[in-house]
């Protein structure tokens, strides 16, 4: 990811840069490791806060999202989340051993849960759903090709966005137009999109203020994802203190949750 000296990234007023990277024989080139919204984003779901709020879909710091076709597993066979745990799908292929298959009737595909190394059942902060009907007791990892989380929500639930900018109705690959995707532009390399909505209150092109109501969930479950001068990036940076993000030098690796 390359940004340009005069990029709006670089606003003193919303960012804080860690460490600068300079690419040798280009001076006028920096690569930015850590980046991040000083003022931090809002959670998109109002009375519930990203860190208690239930997961059931992972980012996967292991490999980048958008390089692993939909509805395959993911070919490196490991998706690890942002508190390091990883599922990892065993030698033999043999699904029922060793990982899981679901039929994901809402969106005609698969997907894959892959087990836990060592065993036992997934915590991610505490967070990932252990209900045995909707995630086999949290003893699988599902990752179904896409970019970010699945909360799972009432439908109905209103959604507001994380932060100022403006909001754009939004065409995602293989997801059905009657979903009203919304991407929201911030206006210095983030973008946020909230997939899986029933309704969608906000016209193409309309200014949006953080914590604004644009629409409700859909689905059964909200999907959250974000980018960073259009590379995708976990909002909840990267928490394990035993190893480094396997998205490095790529990842924002600090929590951008207020």
């Amino acid at each position: 990811m390359v940004i340009p000296l005069d990029s709006s990234a670089l606003n003193a007023e919303n960012v804080y840069i860690k460490e600068l990277i300079f690419e040798v024989g280009n001076l006028t080139t920096i690569y930015l490791d850590e980046i991040y919204l000083v003022d931090g984003l809002e959670f998109p779901l109002k009375g519930t806060r990203a860190y208690t709020t239930k997961i059931n879909g992972v980012f996967d710091h292991f490999r980048h999202a958008d390089s692993v076709s939909r509805n395959k597993e993911c070919p490196n066979n490991t998706v690890t989340a942002y508190t390091g745990e990883q599922g990892v799908k065993g030698e033999n292929n043999t699904p029922g051993t060793d990982y899981s298959l679901w039929s994901y009737t809402s969106c005609s595909s698969t997907l894959y849960g892959l087990p836990k190394v060592g065993g036992g059942a997934f915590s991610i902060g505490g967070q990932y759903d252990q209900s045995a009907e909707s995630n086999e007791s949290g003893v699988f990892l599902f990752y179904d090709g896409h970019a970010g989380f699945d909360y799972p929500e009432t439908n109905g639930t209103k959604v507001h966005a994380s932060a100022d900018g403006t909001a754009y109705h939004y065409t995602y690959p293989g997801l059905p137009e009657d979903e009203y995707p919304i991407r929201i532009d911030h206006g210095n390399g983030y973008e946020s999109y909230y997939l899986h909505l029933s309704t969608r209150n906000v016209a193409d092109g309309t200014p949006i203020r953080a914590g604004q109501e644009i629409g409700s969930v859909g689905e059964d479950h909200l999907h959250y994802h974000l980018r960073f001068w259009g590379e995708l990036v976990d909002p909840y940076g990267w928490t394990d203190t035993q190893n480094s993000d396997p998205l490095r030098p790529y990842a924002v690796s600090v929590p951008l949750w207020k």
